[in-house]
């Protein structure tokens, strides 16, 4: 079985909670020495049924990015294939520069009675340019809210600033 991080991350009543998507989301800012940001992110498949219905873009990142299921079943796509992982399962490493992508699956697809999705995301430290960082996240989740829960017009230089594009001569 593949390493877990969850026996490693500390939880204290003062970390960091970004909630967003009317309660439906809630990022928890947690700390692990040999990574650039670490994130406990809490899905609630009730209050957040009309935002799950569909799936996020595919995307990529320029570091290592790890993501461990702790509670329910979670959807990650890599390069178009569907793995299911579950508590248990340990973490998985996503390699740089793959296609991917991860979303709660529905209730339908739960087991009887789970209705939350627990999971870990965090990445490798990096020196590159686009490092993920906990900031980036908080500003990621925060302008996704005024867009889907508040009805925000997505505004192209806000998405250009959040994935932080730069262009060179």
């Amino acid at each position: 079985m593949p390493p877990s991080d969850a026996d490693r991350v500390e939880f204290s009543t003062l970390d960091t909670r970004v909630e967003v998507l009317d309660g439906a989301v809630c990022a928890r800012l947690l700390h692990l020495p040999d990574r650039s940001f670490t994130i406990e992110a809490t899905l609630d498949l009730v209050k957040g049924e009309r935002f799950f219905g569909q799936k996020p873009p595919l995307h990529f990142h320029v570091q290592e990015e790890y993501i461990e299921c702790t509670q329910g079943k979670l959807g990650l796509e890599l390069d178009g294939a569907e793995h299911v992982l579950t508590q248990g399962d340990g973490r998985y490493d996503i390699r740089p520069y793959t296609d991917h992508r991860s979303y709660p699956l529905p209730l339908s697809r739960q087991d009887a009675g789970v209705t939350t999705v627990k999971f870990l995301l965090s990445a490798e430290k990096t020196d590159a340019v686009f490092e993920l960082d906990p900031v980036f996240f908080e500003n990621w989740y925060r302008y996704q809210d005024q867009v889907v829960a508040q009805g925000s017009r997505v505004d192209l230089v806000q998405v250009f600033c959040l994935t932080r594009v730069r262009f060179t001569p």
